[in-house]
């Protein structure tokens, strides 16, 4: 929960009596509270405000004094830079928001250091893969029985598992953003009840924090409680001067529970997501952001979660995001960091949609914003390099792909480290690239280091390493080193088997890879038998006409055409080859190749 600083500007029409020249904004710089960390204050904050020419810096009692020249009380002021090595703004809209000076308000500005915000953030993120991989498998185990006693059939049961790996596949998405907030919560704002609730939501204890949050908080009706509250304030400020003080009282009480039931709103959404209740999640995360249509973060979480879990609803996730960008222009600037981020949202959605130029267009447009107001190693900028760098790469401008990949990479290293997952995710783009170009030795090596990074943060069974132990086990394999990468397909397998169970379509991609391996080798009897294995989990989850089971027919044929068993060979071919026809059309060159392949099949059969 981000406390932000409550500023209201009221524009009095009166004397010049109020009128200051020469006058002061206090200010105070102290850290994030958290649960195992009281808050201090934070010396030798650079701080400058936008117009101002000179920065002052924050004192040993984290004290400032921000020149308010020529200022009326409640004239508003924006602050340009808050900068401290080793730390970054606990909420992101401190820089470019509008604030109203004031003689005897302080303004308050919380930090956090980057290693404490990354050690929190890994660990809300292991707790919360932990438990949602638990809630994967019992729903998963709820739905084996229901086809157990027949309460289901086949084909629903099918349907429900497809459903529920694509959430957990989603969720994917979602983590980090998450973990991000929590991570960023000042327990200093939060009283008794509230700490537990967080605290429990950061250790995945979704249920508990569930039940106290239904002791404290209804959703229900929630908007239009907070409608008639909005139009009350607008009655007692139409009121006039003599009812001032005590409307704007009203209206700063009234912000502050919307800040609070906000987030309660949020961690329901939490909550929902990890049991992938996506219609409940959806119905939090919506009523959170017509709450305040002017909050910007409200807006953009609003849109993630349309363009992560409805992406065909890509309409929808860009009204978020424009309607973001709109009050980030008002609100923060032109040229702030949150204008930015919705620009790099907006890109996101035009991702989706494959408008590749679109997708430049605001990539673009958000990192040239960073790049001329906080500097080429702003840590901001890392995640727009990085996209950028994975648009080069789909279009195969490699070169330009490892210059955005490296950049981001520079960034992250020195923003947080080594050991830190943003920086297992830029060796592996790295990889990617390297791959691309037929650089198997380079590729092995950034994948590794990715691989080493993440063993050392989440232990050897988390979802995510069972991706890059594939990657490597195929890239062994072009290097025709089958030891290792059956080796490192296995040990895919063996983290597949215990994080999501056999009936997920990677453990069907896991099982092919190791039956290729087997065939490569010559054992073409296990090759065959993991393969079938991969095609009947791949039954299970998709359509008969689907690219990854006729790809399993292709592997398949493959091993019969090696063994000298052309009747099967064609038989699967001919599979593989129909369903290339009908989902990729007759002219792709994959079903071409197969048309190829079967007339080489043919051939073999009849000089035999």
């Amino acid at each position: 929960m981000k406390a932000k600083q409550l500023t209201i500007l009221f524009y009095l029409a009166i004397s010049a009596s109020l009128t200051i020249s020469a006058q002061t904004q206090e200010g105070i710089v102290r850290t994030l509270e958290r649960p195992t960390q009281t808050s201090a204050v934070l010396e030798g904050v650079i701080i400058r405000m936008q117009g101002g020419h000179n920065d002052v810096i924050s004192s040993e009692k984290g004290l400032f004094h921000l020149p308010m020249d020529n200022k009326h009380y409640g004239d508003g002021y924006t602050l340009q830079r808050v900068k401290k090595r080793g730390y970054e703004l606990a909420d992101h809209g401190v820089v470019g928001r509008r604030y109203a000076y004031s003689n005897s308000v302080p303004l308050t500005i919380v930090m956090v250091s980057t290693a404490q915000l990354q050690a929190d953030k890994q660990k809300i993120e292991f707790n919360a893969f932990q438990t949602v991989e638990r809630n994967y498998h019992q729903q998963l185990e709820a739905m084996e029985q229901q086809l157990s006693d027949k309460t289901i059939n086949e084909e629903t049961y099918r349907a429900k598992l497809v459903e529920l790996q694509q959430r957990l596949e989603r969720y994917q998405g979602l983590v980090e953003h998450l973990a991000d907030h929590y991570a960023r919560t000042d327990y200093a704002f939060l009283d008794e009840k509230e700490r537990v609730i967080a605290l429990s939501i950061e250790n995945g204890d979704w249920d508990f924090a569930d039940s106290l949050l239904s002791t404290m908080f209804d959703p229900t009706g929630i908007l239009e409680h907070y409608r008639e509250a909005w139009a009350d304030a607008d009655r007692r400020l139409a009121q006039g001067q003599q009812l001032m003080d005590e409307a704007q009282e009203a209206l700063r009480a009234f912000i502050l529970q919307q800040e609070k039931d906000g987030e309660r709103l949020y961690q329901l959404y939490t909550i929902a997501l990890a049991r992938f209740d996506n219609e409940e999640a959806r119905h939090y995360i919506e009523i959170r952001a017509a709450l305040d249509t002017t909050n910007v973060e409200w807006q953009c979480d609003a849109g993630l979660f349309i363009q992560q879990y409805y992406p065909q609803e890509s309409a929808e996730a860009l009204t978020y995001y424009h309607r973001g960008l709109r009050h980030a222009k008002t609100e923060f600037g032109e040229n702030s960091a949150m204008t930015a981020l919705c620009y790099n949202n907006i890109a996101g959605v035009y991702d989706n949609q494959s408008n590749t130029s679109k997708y430049k267009e605001y990539l673009l447009k958000a990192s040239s914003i960073l790049e001329a107001n906080y500097g080429d190693d702003y840590y901001g900028l890392a995640a727009l390099y990085n996209n950028l760098g994975g648009h080069h790469a789909r279009e195969r401008h490699y070169e330009k792909a490892l210059d955005y990949y490296f950049k981001a990479l520079g960034i992250i290293q020195k923003t947080y480290g080594e050991n830190n997952p943003e920086t297992a995710i830029s060796y592996n783009n790295i990889g990617y690239v390297y791959a691309s170009i037929g650089d198997d030795a380079t590729a092995l090596k950034y994948y590794k280091q990715a691989l080493n990074i993440l063993q050392n943060i989440y232990g050897e069974y988390h979802y995510p390493t069972a991706a890059i132990y594939n990657i490597i086990g195929i890239l062994y394999s072009s290097r025709g080193d089958y030891s290792l990468a059956l080796e490192n397909h296995l040990n895919a397998k063996r983290i597949l088997e215990k994080t999501v169970g056999l009936s997920h379509p990677d453990m069907a991609l896991t099982l092919n890879n190791i039956g290729n391996v087997y065939s490569n080798q010559n054992d073409y009897s296990k090759s065959i038998s993991h393969h079938q294995k991969a095609l009947s989990i791949l039954r299970k989850t998709q359509s008969e006409a689907s690219i990854d089971i006729a790809s399993t027919y292709s592997d398949i044929s493959f091993v019969y055409f090696e063994q000298g068993r052309y009747e099967q060979s064609l038989n699967y071919l001919t599979k593989a080859y129909n369903i290339f026809e009908t989902v990729l059309g007759k002219h792709h060159r994959t079903t071409r190749l197969h048309k190829f392949i079967i007339k080489r099949v043919k051939r073999a059969m009849k000089r035999k």
